[in-house]
């Protein structure tokens, strides 16, 4: 059994670095967006958090579907989506915590160190539920 386990894990490790290239770069693109929306635009931390991490959920779907899980199919499109986007949304809540707790009412550290904190507790999470819930097809057969 435990043989088992760790051969599984070896092998879904080309799943989980493509997950985090994709992801990493989600995360890039969602804290230029969040970024400028919150220092130059002047809109408040949490809905520019907010609007960057929807463009990101979009981003880390399509780059997941197609290039870490192949899912290539339009069979179940719709479906994936809306389990990877109600994934996603419990990951904007551990991410909105993190920023409300640590930076806005704790003032412990600024606002992209908290989101940065945020987004690591929820790509462990984000990983496991989407290579055993969305994108399950073959992928640990």
């Amino acid at each position: 059994m435990p043989n088992r386990v760790i051969l599984e894990f070896l092998e879904s490790l080309p799943n989980a670095l493509k997950f985090s290239v994709v992801g990493g770069s989600a995360f890039i693109i969602d804290l230029i967006l969040t970024f400028f929306l919150k220092d130059v635009i002047k809109v408040k931390p949490i809905l520019s958090n907010s609007i960057g991490f929807v463009t990101g959920i979009l981003l880390r779907f399509f780059g997941n579907r197609y290039w870490t899980f192949h899912q290539d199919s339009m069979d179940n499109f719709w479906q994936d989506f809306f389990q990877y986007a109600g994934i996603e949304s419990a990951g904007l809540l551990i991410v909105n915590f993190a920023v409300w707790q640590l930076a806005q009412k704790r003032k412990i550290v600024s606002f992209f160190w908290a989101k940065v904190i945020g987004m690591s507790a929820f790509y462990l999470y984000n990983y496991s539920m989407n290579a055993v819930v969305t994108f399950n097809r073959g992928v640990f057969e």
